[in-house]
């Protein structure tokens, strides 16, 4: 049961790939990062899904995302994978990143929590 959680919330973070982009081009889709150096944050939810869909890349290990985006800036790796919502702030921030909006997987995002008196109040 935690495997098959630990896997569906994989799928549920895992969306999308940024890249470097010229300014005027679209994003190439999220394949052609096969065999390229990605950047990954440790862990085994991304670590399985970098696994599944980037067999012959180069992996590289990260303990943050503001990790990955250095790395990325200074050409240390060519892509990391990532979080819509999350990439979507960073591309904001960052004129030289940009993310591939075809989707990974494509999953609902939700979240569980325990439910009490207290979590109900606004």
């Amino acid at each position: 049961m935690k495997k098959k959680l630990c896997q569906l919330l994989a799928a549920m973070l895992l969306l999308l790939l940024p890249a470097i982009a010229q300014e005027g081009t679209n994003a190439p889709a999220w394949q052609a990062y096969n065999g390229k150096r990605i950047g990954v944050l440790t862990g085994p939810l991304m670590e399985d899904i970098a696994h599944t869909y980037f067999p012959d890349s180069e992996y590289l290990l990260f303990n943050s995302y503001p990790d990955c985006i250095s790395a990325l800036l200074t050409g240390k790796i060519d892509a990391y994978l990532g979080d819509e919502p999350g990439l979507k702030s960073v591309h904001a921030e960052q004129p030289k990143i940009d993310y591939i909006h075809d989707r990974i997987t494509s999953q609902e995002y939700s979240f569980a929590f325990r439910r009490n008196e207290s979590s109900r109040r606004g």
